[in-house]
């Protein structure tokens, strides 16, 4: 199976968690937002950023829900100027044990 490239990873050791869970802050450093921009196509990303509520989840999972905020250049598909863009959103994830004892995100 072939796998992308992880250009912005983290991985998070389970047994790291405490039981009454965790907030974590992690932002790409500019060497990962080049690699994640050249991968969409897109001009560049200036930022991009997560605010992360990490908890157990049925024994040995994880349940991993926040934030993100990112800022991007785009192409205007008319003029071919570039356009700055701000988004944010909303992650969810579940992670079981029977997925492996590291997870990436």
């Amino acid at each position: 199976m072939h796998r992308l490239p992880l250009e912005f990873s983290r991985p998070l050791d389970i047994t790291r968690v405490p039981m009454q869970g965790c907030t974590e802050k992690i932002s790409a450093d500019a060497e990962e937002c080049a690699a994640l921009a050249m991968r969409l196509g897109l001009p560049a990303i200036h930022d991009l950023a997560a605010e992360l509520q990490i908890s157990r989840w049925r024994g040995e999972g994880l349940k991993i829900k926040g934030r993100f905020t990112l800022d991007l250049e785009q192409t205007c598909v008319v003029s071919l100027d570039y356009l700055s863009l701000g988004a944010d959103g909303y992650v969810r994830k579940l992670f079981s044990a029977g997925e492996g004892g590291q997870r990436r995100g």
